[in-house]
């Protein structure tokens, strides 16, 4: 049996990276750029880019919601260099829209609360890469 946050975490998550990853590949990032973006290794980046995943999050990536989002997460981290904390509300903001009424997260709330926006930035600054 899989929680919601394992739901989260091995689907919805590497769905989200491995579309904005090849969105901005597409947009001319290089992997280290795109990596230093998500918070990824360039062997992550490396490993999205070239589809190596399973069936799962490439069918999450086809999902309507997802693609939208993918695409104003993008341009965000493209035309305004938005910083992590924003991007990590893009994405729990996504993540609500995804799941809908099904799953109430409190880590969402936490994530796109603007008063605590300083100490999410402050705790994705200190994260180290992930090589997923």
């Amino acid at each position: 049996m899989l929680t919601p946050c394992e739901v989260v975490f091995k689907g919805f998550l590497p769905a989200m990276k491995s579309s904005i990853a090849r969105e901005l590949a597409n947009r001319g990032f290089t992997q280290v750029e795109i990596a230093d973006q998500l918070g990824l290794t360039q062997a992550a980046v490396s490993k999205y880019l070239s589809g190596t995943y399973s069936e799962s999050i490439k069918e999450l990536e086809r999902n309507r919601t997802i693609r939208e989002s993918i695409k104003k997460i993008s341009g965000e981290i493209e035309h305004e260099h938005a910083s992590r904390a924003k991007l990590a509300k893009g994405v729990c903001q996504t993540c609500e829209k995804f799941l809908g009424d099904k799953w109430d997260c409190r880590v969402s709330k936490y994530a796109t609360d603007e008063r605590l926006e300083r100490v999410l930035e402050t705790m994705l600054a200190k994260s180290v890469p992930a090589d997923e």
